[in-house]
């Protein structure tokens, strides 16, 4: 710029909203009136539903991710399952957003891959057993209840399970086959196989006479565990639904596991869970 360009920005002084605060949505000086939200500025009709596009007036909700939708579109399930992020319109089939359902998991052969990643997982981790290879089946709501109803929350993985006897009378038990609800994306398939890889533990190891918070805590932390070593930007979000979730057996069971890994680790909790199953042990259930 020349001196003589220079000189005369100086003498007009600043500009039209010059010191103004700016809106938080288009980045421009608020020159009249403003609407104070979520502790930013914005032009009132730059405050908007993440979901119709509207501008937001009275009440609203947050996402995980703190954007604003209309309170009237609970109905349209604004909020993705696997990435807490609204979703324009709605989320589509399965509660998931474009981006989340371009990542579903449809294909056997990945599905028994990402096993192999979540025994890694927790063969790192130091879990001290290692199973045989289980076949891995995605399937549909009607035959993943075929085993019976299952409480908690929606069905979204099972094993199944077979004891036989050995030569000399001794348990064998073996898990014949892993069954994963169809029509969801790889994170959170990862995330139920190390749930299932818990109940498989235990169920082998003769840990069945677990409370149902503590066997259920022990599977979930299994899949925290993925969760955290997953460098997927959506994991944080899963794992914050997993230690928020109210359900006192599933959200519950994993906090009291956590509380008890905490101090000893994972060779302090495995035997203080041992131990309880043996009935050596009182007043860990709670």
């Amino acid at each position: 710029m020349s001196l003589m360009a220079l000189l005369g920005s100086w003498l007009r002084g600043p500009g039209p909203g010059h010191g103004q605060p700016r809106c938080a949505r288009c980045g421009e000086p608020i020159l009249g009136s403003r609407f104070l939200a979520l502790g930013r500025e914005w032009h009132p009709a730059h405050f908007c539903c993440g979901v119709c596009g509207r501008p937001l007036e009275g009440r609203f909700l947050l996402s995980w991710h703190q954007e604003p939708f209309c309170a009237g579109h609970r109905e349209l399930e604004p909020i993705c399952h696997g990435c807490g992020h609204l979703v324009p319109g709605g989320a589509g089939p399965g509660g998931f957003c474009p981006g989340c359902r371009a990542g579903i998991l449809e294909d056997g052969g990945k599905a028994a891959a990402l096993l192999v990643s979540v025994q890694g997982l927790m063969r790192a981790e130091g879990l001290p057993w290692w199973p045989q290879s289980f076949p891995v089946r995605l399937v549909g709501p009607e035959e993943l209840q075929a085993a019976g109803p299952a409480p908690g929350p929606a069905l979204a993985g099972r094993i199944s399970t077979r004891t036989t006897a050995d030569a000399q009378g001794r348990p064998v038990r073996t898990v014949p086959e892993i069954r994963l609800l169809r029509g969801r994306p790889a994170l959170m398939q990862g995330a139920v196989l190390a749930h299932e890889l818990g109940h498989a533990y235990l169920f082998q190891k003769g840990l069945g006479s677990l409370p149902p918070d503590l066997e259920e805590g022990f599977c979930e932390f299994w899949a925290h565990r993925w969760l955290a070593r997953s460098r997927d930007p959506r994991a944080p979000f899963l794992m914050d639904r997993l230690a928020r979730n109210e359900d006192p057996v599933y959200g519950g069971g994993f906090r009291k596991v956590q509380e008890l890994a905490a101090g000893p680790g994972l060779p302090g909790l495995l035997a203080r869970l041992e131990s309880l199953s043996k009935g050596k042990q009182d007043g860990l259930a709670g």
